[in-house]
C-alpha cells in the first residue's frame, strides 16, 4: 500500500508551534456537546496544558485523511493532499487539537476503547487487520528496563500502520521475516528504523508472542552507563475509523452548538426536564418507532453507549440508568 496522507511536518515541530493544547470555541462547543461533567472537567485540565507531543492527533487525523474522512483542502485551502497542509493554518491547528485531546475523553476510553482494543494480543490483531489492507492506529508503550527486568518507567506514543510485507531482514545478530510500514510523526521522511520488524517464528499457536518477536530500530536504545534499556510494547491497535472517529468533528461542524458549560443534564435525561423517570423511558421508545423526532440534544443525550446512534441498547441503559437513580 502507498501511503499519500501524510504530513511534510514532524511531531515535535506542530508541538514547539502549539506550544499548549488549546480550541477556539466553535470546536470545544462540539468536543463539549454531549459529556457530562466529569468529563468536561478532564477535557479543560488538558486545554491550556503545555504540549508533550500530538503523535495521537496526527495519527489519527493522517487515518481520517487517507480514508476520506477529512480533505486536505478543508486543513488548508487550496491543498491538494496532506503533503501540503500548513501547519499555521487555524483549522488544521484545531482540528489536530480535537483529536488529540478526544483520546483523553472518559466516556471514549471507557465505554468503548478498552473494550475494543485493549487485548492481550494487540499485534496479532494489527497483523490480521494489515494483511487485510487496512490502516491501524497503533499506540506504543515504550519501557525503561533495568538489567533486573523490572521497568523503571515508562512513555507512551502513536503511530500509524499502514501496510505490511515479508521478506528476510537481518538487524544486528537477528533475523526478522517481516516488515510492518509505519508512518511515524517523529520521521516525515518515513525512515525504516521507525518500522517494526517481526519475526514469525516467534509466533506463539495461542497468539502470543516470545520475546524478541519484533522490534522498532528507533526506540531501542542502551542506556549502558545506567543499566537501563529501552523495550517498545505495542499496546493497542485501533483499526475501526467509527470508534477513532467518535464525536467525529466534520460531521458536526456545520451544526450550531449552544452548549452552555453551567447548564448540566443528567445522563438519561432524554427530554431535558431536569430528571430521569418513566417519561424519559416513553420518549425514547416512541422515538425508536418512528412516533417521536428528536432534536439534536436530545439524540446526543440519548445515546447512552456513544456509538453515535439511538436504538434498542440505549433504551435498555435508559431503563438501567432509572432503576439505579430510584435505589440511590
Amino acid at each position: 500500500m502507498i501511503l499519500v496522507k501524510i504530513y511534510s511536518f514532524s511531531n515535535e515541530e506542530v508541538s514547539n508551534l502549539y506550544g499548549a493544547y488549546s480550541l477556539d470555541k466553535k470546536y470545544k462547543d462540539i468536543l463539549e456537546y454531549k459529556l457530562n461533567d466529569a468529563e468536561r472537567i478532564s477535557v479543560n485540565q488538558l486545554l491550556g496544558q503545555q504540549s508533550d507531543g500530538y503523535c495521537y492527533g496526527i495519527a489519527l487525523t493522517s487515518k481520517l485523511l487517507h480514508e476520506g474522512y477529512i480533505d486536505a483542502s478543508e486543513l488548508t485551502p487550496g491543498a491538494n493532499s496532506a503533503i501540503e497542509i500548513d501547519m499555521n493554518n487555524t483549522v488544521f491547528k484545531n482540528t489536530l487539537n480535537y483529536y488529540m485531546i478526544l483520546q483523553q475523553v472518559p466516556i471514549r476510553i471507557n465505554k468503548q476503547f478498552t473494550d475494543i482494543v485493549s487485548q492481550e494480543r494487540a499485534f496479532d490483531n494489527l497483523v490480521k487487520t494489515l494483511v487485510d489492507g487496512e490502516t491501524s492506529v497503533v499506540t506504543y508503550t515504550i519501557a525503561y528496563v533495568n538489567s533486573d527486568g523490572d521497568t523503571m518507567g515508562a512513555a507512551g506514543h502513536a503511530v500509524l500502520a499502514y501496510g505490511i510485507e515479508y521478506e528476510e531482514y537481518i538487524i544486528g545478530d537477528k533475523v526478522y521475516n517481516g516488515k510492518i510500514l509505519i508512518y511515524d510523526s517523529n520521521s516525515p521522511d518515513l525512515s525504516d528504523d521507525y518500522n517494526i520488524y517481526f519475526n514469525t517464528e516467534l509466533f506463539k499457536a495461542d497468539g502470543d508472542l516470545e520475546d524478541g518477536a519484533y522490534i522498532v530500530k528507533a526506540y531501542e536504545q542502551d542506556f549502558e552507563e545506567y543499566g537501563i534499556k529501552t523495550q517498545v510494547l505495542v499496546s493497542s491497535t485501533i483499526d475501526d475509523t467509527t470508534l477513532l472517529n467518535y464525536k467525529g468533528l466534520y460531521e458536526n461542524l456545520e451544526e450550531e452548538y449552544e452548549w452552555d458549560s453551567k447548564n448540566t443534564y443528567k445522563v438519561g435525561d432524554v427530554n431535558l426536564d431536569g430528571s430521569v423517570s418513566v417519561s424519559d423511558v416513553i420518549y425514547l421508545q416512541r422515538y425508536i418507532l418512528a412516533i417521536d423526532k428528536f432534536k439534536k440534544e436530545n439524540f446526543y443525550i440519548a445515546d447512552m453507549n456513544g456509538d453515535s446512534s439511538v436504538n434498542i441498547f440505549d433504551l435498555a441503559l435508559l431503563k438501567r440508568e432509572l432503576i439505579n437513580n430510584r435505589n440511590l
